[in-house]
């Protein structure tokens, strides 16, 4: 009887891990990679460009990732965070605060998607549309 191969869908840390040789997880992260004959290692196309982002800067500046190698840890203190983003190069910096932009455009886009699914804006709706045939708006 054959069986079906497990498949393992790998995380961007997991290739970080086995990257980054200095990470104290980087022993357990190659038993991860070293998969056995029933099982079969996915990686999403997200993943690899999560991990090619975070190779190709790696050799620079591991900070950028917020692991410091020092304390053997993820930097999860918002100061050491603040002190890494500000020991970035400005080119890098640039591309930081777009990131961070653009991901504040989409949660934004996100929770109004949220609040008119759930209602909440129904109110005011409403009350856009009644201004409007009541006559109280002029064209812009």
């Amino acid at each position: 009887m054959v069986t079906e191969a497990k498949r393992i869908y790998l995380d961007t840390n997991i290739l970080a891990y086995v990257a980054n040789t200095k990470a104290p997880q980087h022993k357990a992260a190659l038993e991860i990679v070293r998969p056995t004959e029933r099982e079969i290692l996915c990686v999403s196309s997200q993943v690899l460009a999560e991990f090619y982002s975070y190779i190709t800067l790696m050799p620079c500046q591991p900070s950028y990732n917020f692991y410091n190698h020092d304390r053997g840890k993820i930097v999860s203190d918002l100061k050491e965070i603040e002190q890494a983003i500000l020991s970035r190069p400005s080119h890098e910096f640039k591309k930081l605060k777009q990131w961070f932009l653009d991901l504040d455009y989409q949660r934004w886009d996100e929770q109004i998607e949220q609040d008119i699914a759930e209602g909440h804006l129904e109110a005011f709706a409403q009350e856009a549309i009644a201004e409007f045939v009541s006559g109280h708006c002029r064209e812009l």
